[in-house]
């Protein structure tokens, strides 16, 4: 059975709830090896307003995409008020027994518009998930490949209530 390390190593919001455009680094990517043994410690600070409530909605979205779970009925305001989309970046370091990869997943949220003349869509939560992309890269002979598109989906209609 192989044993997996999988580390966020950054996140990227636009428009997303008050952050229109915010990148978060973390720690453990500054060492030599990112994968060693010792665990970081990480703390979100910063002033009322800078992103940290944000970031946690972030992952609770991403954990609910990658698991397929219903995403929550709020989630239009998730979006950014005054905008018709938001786009979420997450990068990830990933090793098994015996390989090293860099994984990116993005994904879009885009506002539906409603419809008043289907009585089916006022169940229908207003937002969609309007594109997805995964990207990789493997450490081969200590140098990363060329980042490699896993997948590259976009949805025109695919609603997020249906999605889990």
């Amino acid at each position: 059975m192989q044993n997996f390390i999988v580390r966020i190593q950054k996140a990227e919001l636009n428009n997303f709830r008050n952050v229109e455009h915010g990148k978060f680094n973390f720690p453990c990517n500054l060492k030599k090896d990112i994968f060693e043994d010792g665990s970081d410690i990480l703390g979100l600070y910063g002033q009322n307003g800078s992103g940290k409530t944000s970031f946690i909605y972030a992952l609770a979205l991403l954990e609910a995409l990658l698991s397929g779970k219903r995403l929550p009925r709020d989630i239009v305001n998730y979006i950014t008020v005054g905008k018709d989309s938001a786009q979420l970046i997450f990068e990830f370091s990933l090793k098994d027994d015996v390989s090293f990869y860099r994984v990116i997943y993005e994904f879009w949220l885009q506002k539906r518009e409603p419809s008043t003349t289907d009585e089916e869509d006022q169940d229908q939560i207003p937002v969609i998930v309007s594109r997805e992309k995964l990207s990789y890269s493997a450490l081969v002979e200590g140098k990363w490949t060329k980042m490699q598109h896993q997948w590259k989906y976009a949805w025109l209609e695919k609603q997020i209530g249906n999605y889990g």
